[in-house]
């Protein structure tokens, strides 16, 4: 069974007007590997529909996937774990190491708050990661999910080890208010001032996936100068006309969220509808020096070269 099924409109779409408007080359800074389920505690404090999406998402899917959806283009992932309350993280990233340096992919590493920042480095370091993923499901199990803050799940010392070599941070933000929620606004500003080196990017245009969602959150935090924004999971052609006039465009990423991301193809990632065109333009938008097959100037945000 196909991963996705391609229909003819999608072929004609495709070469008839996105072809040619894409970069030939291009980074989807936001893809999950993982080669087996994910597992499901009882206590639960995210959605549990991607698991219904894809149970699993080796490597070669992906692969296999980008395929489909860009024919005749080189597409390069940044590639993570998926991750859950209860997942070996120490198997779920030497996968995605494993995965990264046969296919010489740029990864990230799935970073838990209980790790020390000693710790963090050694892995960081060895296994060739130009920076973490951090999800609000690893925020200690006492707090409440509509309490979680950001510096619950990210934690001083780990953005310390990050400042300091330069890395990337992956930030899905928590909270029901999502990017405009005060708590949030305050803590992402806190970063963008404190830790200078660090290169955070805050995915799914921090969950504002509906108009509601902005608020005042892009007035504020188009004042900032090297927070990026990943468009992953987001079709709001809205919300990012909103984020071109607030942060301009060369600091938004283009990013899929695959396998996540299949769940409402084609008009999510396909090539068949509006929606996906809004998407295409944006990587385009994103400026070929941010997409392009040498990570363009994200390079300068990466320490080692992959």
């Amino acid at each position: 069974m196909a991963l996705i099924d391609i229909t003819a409109v999608d072929r004609t779409v495709y070469n008839g007007r996105i072809r040619d408007f894409i970069p030939d080359s291009l980074i989807d800074v936001h893809t999950h590997v993982f080669p087996e389920a994910p597992p499901i505690s009882g206590q639960v404090r995210t959605v549990t529909w991607p698991s219904r999406v894809a149970s699993c998402n080796p490597i070669e899917d992906l692969d296999e996937t980008a395929r489909l959806l860009f024919p005749g283009k080189t597409y390069t992932p940044v590639i993570f774990g998926f991750p859950s309350d209860d997942l070996d993280l120490a198997a779920a990233n030497r996968y995605v190491a494993t995965a990264a340096r046969q296919r010489k992919y740029p990864a990230l590493m799935l970073a838990h708050p209980d790790m020390t920042a000693q710790g963090l480095e050694q892995q960081l370091k060895q296994n060739g990661f130009l920076g973490i993923k951090v999800y609000l499901t690893f925020a200690p199990r006492y707090i409440p999910a509509p309490e979680i803050r950001i510096f619950d799940f990210l934690t001083h010392e780990h953005l310390e080890v990050c400042d300091r070599l330069g890395l990337m941070v992956m930030l899905h933000i928590p909270r029901s208010k999502r990017i405009k929620d005060p708590v949030n606004l305050a803590q992402l500003l806190e970063i963008e001032k404190r830790y200078r080196n660090l290169q955070l990017v805050v995915a799914h245009v921090g969950r504002a996936y509906v108009n509601d969602d902005i608020g005042d959150a892009l007035s504020i935090l188009g004042k900032t100068k090297r927070m990026l924004f990943d468009i992953s999971a987001n079709t709001n052609d809205w919300v990012f006309e909103q984020l071109i006039r607030s942060v301009g465009s060369s600091r938004i990423l283009y990013g899929s969220d695959l396998p996540i991301v299949r769940r409402t193809m084609p008009g999510r990632a396909g090539i068949s509808d509006g929606g996906s065109m809004v998407l295409t333009r944006c990587i385009s938008c994103s400026t070929r020096r941010l997409i392009s097959s040498t990570f363009g100037c994200v390079m300068v945000i990466l320490p080692w070269e992959w």
